[in-house]
């Protein structure tokens, strides 16, 4: 007794295989001649900064069609393929400098910049929302942390910006040119006065001589620090007092220099100081413009300006 034939399955017929194998060949033809397009996800982005021009590209979106420029097949490693055309990025890590010269991950750039989210989309600015800014070696805190990032980094340039203080605060005109530009030396970022000299909070009243008189110049225009001070800081001669007083007022200083002629320029010089009439220290009339009193007296610190300032400026 014949046994009846068993049919074969169509979806592996010859016919079947045969279109198969041709719908292989048709689409990969056309998926690789589109680039690798019929994989993607979504749009790239279309955003770029003004006259940036990397590779003749100026945005993902010029060369959306060519997906081999970001994606290599089979390869976990695509961050070479970013810095071809990020040059900056790449000498950056080259020479671990920068922010991308700090990063752990530096070769995971999906991580920070997220792509095929639409031509709005921008890489970047996403990246900043989740961003610490530690790791650029410059932390936000105290007042810095309460300020928006386009304060510091105009039209999106976040790799522009200079972590010195000058770099947004304009050096105050009271000590420009004293100081240097290393804020950080006396001031910090939790409140911008007081300020502290020599590791201690500054003010001029503790160096016992008070600016109360001094606050304008015979003009009316604001004494800057450079006006008494023309080297260290922390000292000043009295003959910076004698120059300013003697060009301004005459008479002053010829009927302060005929009651006391001081020299308190350092400890060995104090044994010439000859002082013609020792009342006139003892009362208000010298020190009241600044001093504590007689027993503020000191080496480096001139005798002259505490009086000096008194007699136009009360």
């Amino acid at each position: 007794m014949k046994q009846p034939s068993r049919r074969s399955s169509p979806l592996f017929s010859p016919i079947s295989i045969a279109i198969s194998i041709l719908f292989i060949i048709v689409f990969g033809s056309i998926t690789w001649l589109a680039g690798g397009i019929g994989f993607s996800p979504g749009p790239v982005s279309a955003k770029s900064l003004p006259g940036i021009v990397m590779q003749n590209y100026q945005s993902h979106a010029d060369f959306e069609n060519n997906c081999n420029l970001c994606h290599q097949p089979l390869q976990k490693n695509q961050a070479v393929l970013c810095m071809n055309c990020h040059s900056d990025i790449a000498s950056q890590v080259q020479n671990k400098q920068g922010l991308h010269g700090r990063l752990d991950n530096v070769d995971q750039c999906a991580s920070c910049h997220a792509e095929h989210k639409g031509r709005s989309f921008d890489p970047t600015n996403e990246a900043v929302k989740a961003f610490n800014h530690n790791l650029t070696g410059f932390p936000l805190d105290g007042k810095h942390g309460q300020i928006q990032c386009d304060a510091c980094h105009m039209n999106n340039r976040y790799d522009q910006s200079k972590p010195d203080c000058v770099s947004c605060h304009t050096e105050p005109q009271v000590h420009t040119g004293l100081l240097g530009t290393d804020c950080q030396t006396c001031h910090n970022s939790n409140t911008w006065k007081p300020a502290s000299f020599q590791a201690r909070p500054f003010d001029h009243t503790n160096t016992r001589f008070t600016l109360n008189l001094h606050a304008v110049d015979y003009a009316g225009n604001p004494i800057n620090c450079t006006t008494c001070h023309t080297g260290d800081p922390s000292q000043t001669t009295t003959q910076s007092c004698i120059t300013c007083h003697n060009n301004h007022d005459q008479n002053f200083m010829q009927k302060h220099l005929t009651q006391v002629l001081v020299r308190h320029d350092g400890p060995k010089q104090q044994q010439n100081t000859r002082i013609v009439n020792p009342s006139f220290h003892t009362g208000p009339a010298c020190w009241r413009a600044g001093r504590a009193g007689p027993a503020a007296f000191s080496p480096g610190v001139p005798l002259l300006a505490g009086r000096a300032g008194g007699s136009k400026r009360r």
